[in-house]
């Protein structure tokens, strides 16, 4: 009978749906996640024989810290200006991560118009176990890179905190990418997550622009009554873009549902035309 093919074909592609769904989530949440079993038994005592022989030597004012899959790693700058976490499942492999304090005469170009620098500005740079500085170095997770501001980082920002910015340098584009940036008052601090190190500066965005009040007609006799005049409003900036992208699971599981859920459609009509 036709409805009973229709329908058990239908079923079937239901199943074979929900089957490969379920086996990309695995992928995406077990088989693409580090392995932390072994590391759990030997992170303590690797860590500390990597960070007691580091490979390179450390330059003036910086730092350098190993880290390695299944271990909270946590590097902070002699200054105690700048720390960065690295959370235990972040790591696609052992190495270092250092961290060298530079000047605006170091950018590795020039700001965009409105932009101004602070007193914050270093590079963090991927170690591997040979000792060659890796040529880009990300992780599985965003690790988190906090920077402490002072009374002479608010020069830059026209006064106000609020207007600081974390911008990291993109090599491959050769600009400056804004990284969305939690501003912490309280604490004097500003926060971004990163997938990837490069070369970071702690910019000041420029005030908007005071709005223009609209001038009030004054009346004559005889004159007509005016509409009242529109408020201005303040010009509000954009969100600033994140440096966090999908992981390849998650776009994997998409890319098979997508086309399952094409075939299934296909056999679907193909049995209705068959019926």
């Amino acid at each position: 009978m036709p409805g009973i093919k229709e329908a058990r074909g239908f079923f079937y592609s239901l199943l074979i749906i929900g089957t490969l769904i379920v086996i990309a989530s695995l992928y995406s949440t077990v088989w693409a996640a580090p392995s932390q079993g072994v590391y759990a038994q030997t992170t303590v005592p690797a860590l500390i024989a990597l960070d007691a022989a580091p490979p390179v030597a450390v330059p003036p004012g910086g730092a350098i810290k190993a880290f390695t899959p299944g271990a909270i790693t946590t590097l902070t700058s002699p200054d105690s200006k700048v720390t960065v976490t690295i959370s235990s499942d972040a790591p696609m492999g052992t190495g270092w991560l250092l961290y060298t304090p530079k000047t605006s005469a170091n950018a590795p170009a020039a700001l965009p118009a409105g932009l101004a620098f602070s007193t914050a500005i270093f590079e963090l740079t991927g170690i591997d176990a040979s000792g060659s500085a890796a040529a880009s170095t990300s992780f599985h997770t965003p690790i988190k890179v906090s920077v402490r501001y002072t009374d002479a980082d608010l020069p830059a920002a026209q006064g106000n905190p609020s207007r600081l910015v974390l911008y990291k340098y993109d090599p491959v584009f050769e600009v400056w990418t804004p990284l969305t940036t939690s501003v912490n008052l309280a604490n004097k601090t500003v926060q971004a997550n990163v997938t990837r190190v490069s070369f970071f500066a702690l910019l000041g965005q420029p005030q908007p622009p005071t709005p223009t009040p609209t001038p009030t007609a004054t009346l004559r006799p005889g004159q007509a009554t005016p509409t009242s005049a529109v408020t201005p409003t303040a010009t509000l900036l954009p969100p600033t873009p994140g440096d966090i992208a999908p992981g390849s699971g998650l776009l994997m599981g998409l890319l098979i549902s997508a086309f399952i859920m094409i075939a299934a459609g296909s056999y679907y009509l193909r049995q209705s035309r068959q019926s």
